[in-house]
């Protein structure tokens, strides 16, 4: 219905470029003319408060007006907002206008130009989030390369020269500082960013289609969130970066890794940090590369660990490993969210008595649904770990869930642990089998360096 008022609204704007129409006041600053609402931004300049047209019909470029008039004066339009791009194939802002918003969270997905004016001075970041089949970006009809004091288009990327601390409109710097919008159909399968740019603001790569292989250059620090999510990149190295933010809610468009499902090789420095726990439904992840320098995290055994203020945290288990079996180290406290993520091939994890506290879907395979296999976790302990609702998400049939004692069994079936998004699917809970020990085998080098210790120390046996 919602759709459908639209159109209609749409083909009653057409016909009133025919007739005339009677223009209205709304209030001080408010204005209507031919059908649109302005907000007067002084004596000659309004903003267009909102751009609307059909979404069912296929529009080349719609025409954007570049001055009005109301009650005899003239105003030029130096502010656009459009909300949703229907079907719209290509966008001419025109000359004269200074700050333009798309609606980050309005669907853009048929758009494949975007042509910007030379007089642009602000555009909003993760505008292109939506743009999924965004070809090429064209400013001021200069085809790749253009700048003016605010922007610069280098190699068809979309460039801020400010930083952030520069938005109240003074210029402190020329220097190139954000990297915007790579257009997510552009040609290439790689791309280093260039000397210069400090951020990479949110959505930057998102829906990245032929981009395979990723480089930051020496200057690059800084990633906001979402910046990558759902790219067909293969290998990303963030060994430049420091600091990579979710950008917390909604609006931040999660963390930087997700959805990126041909994503194989993660590259990280010796001072990138993460905000959040990266990586969501990777499928393809075979291995993460952290610098022996990082004082933030470590590979053990193929497999991502850091510290939270849980302790010892396993941050991710990459998807693509080809063990069937893993034992989670003694010393980790915490299982973080989305540790288990996508592991198809895994079918049995025993998860060790130092586990104190497990995260909401830990275990999960994502809004793909279900795994592959049925999947055996075993828990070792003599408590149950302070656990969240749905820790374990679409587990696949006949997998098993089994505990030391029948207290814990119990105890762990009045919690809401383990989710379905069909409601349908067989996961059993039970008690750990009775193992009988056949053998003891003694560390022969830990033996030793106890008895030539004048301290008192424990033996643990391996």
């Amino acid at each position: 219905m919602k759709r459908l008022g639209v159109y209609m609204l749409s083909l009653c704007l057409f016909f009133s470029m025919l007739v005339p129409v009677s223009v209205k006041a709304e209030d001080s600053s408010r204005i209507t003319v031919d059908g649109y609402e302005y907000k007067i931004l002084n004596d000659h300049e309004v903003k267009l408060l909102e751009y609307f047209y059909a979404d069912d019909v296929d529009i080349s470029n719609p025409y954007i007006p570049e001055e009005i008039s109301y009650n005899g004066k003239k105003y030029n339009v130096t502010e656009l907002y459009i909300s949703a791009g229907g079907h719209l194939k290509k966008l001419i802002a025109p000359e004269g206008m200074k700050r333009i918003e798309l609606n980050e969270f309005g669907s853009f997905s048929d758009l494949e130009e975007l042509h910007l004016p030379s007089t642009l001075e602000d555009i909003n970041a993760g505008f292109c989030y939506s743009m999924e089949n965004l070809k090429k970006i064209v400013f001021a009809g200069q085809g790749t390369n253009y700048e003016n004091n605010f922007y610069q288009l280098k190699d068809g990327v979309l460039i801020d020269k400010r930083s952030s601390e520069e938005w109240n409109g003074s210029i402190l710097s020329k220097e190139p500082k954000e990297l915007i919008c790579y257009p997510a159909a552009k040609e290439g399968k790689e791309y280093t960013v260039p000397e210069g740019i400090v951020t990479v603001r949110k959505g930057c790569f998102v829906n990245a289609k032929y981009l395979e292989s990723l480089r930051m250059s020496s200057t690059v620090k800084n990633l906001n969130g979402g910046v990558f999510k759902k790219s067909n990149l293969k290998e990303i190295d963030l060994r430049n970066v420091e600091t990579v933010t979710n950008g917390g809610g909604l609006g931040g468009r999660g963390s930087c890794f997700d959805y990126c499902k041909q994503l194989e090789t993660v590259k990280i420095g010796p001072k990138t940090s993460f905000d959040a726990f990266p990586f969501y439904e990777n499928d393809s992840l075979k291995t993460i590369e952290i610098d022996p320098q990082n004082p933030y995290y470590e590979m053990v055994d193929g497999v991502m660990f850091g510290q939270t203020n849980k302790g010892r945290t396993l941050i991710c288990y990459p998807a693509k490993l080809e063990r069937t079996e893993y034992t989670v180290p003694e010393d980790t406290q915490y299982i973080a969210y989305s540790a288990f993520n996508m592991c198809h091939n895994l079918k049995k994890v025993m998860i060790p008595k130092s586990v104190s506290a497990i995260s909401t879907a830990a275990f999960n395979y994502g809004d793909d649904g279900l795994s592959k296999n049925a999947m055996e976790i075993d828990f070792y302990g003599d408590s149950l770990p302070v656990m969240a609702s749905k820790t374990f998400c679409d587990l696949y049939d006949g997998s098993k869930m089994l505990f030391k004692n029948q207290n814990l069994v119990n105890e762990f079936n009045q919690g809401n642990y383990i989710y379905s998004l069909s409601g349908s699917k067989e996961v059993s809970v039970g008690t750990l089998p009775e193992v009988k020990t056949e053998a003891i085998s003694l560390n022969k080098n830990k033996i030793e360096k106890v008895l030539k210790s004048d301290e008192k120390a424990t033996v643990h046996l391996v």
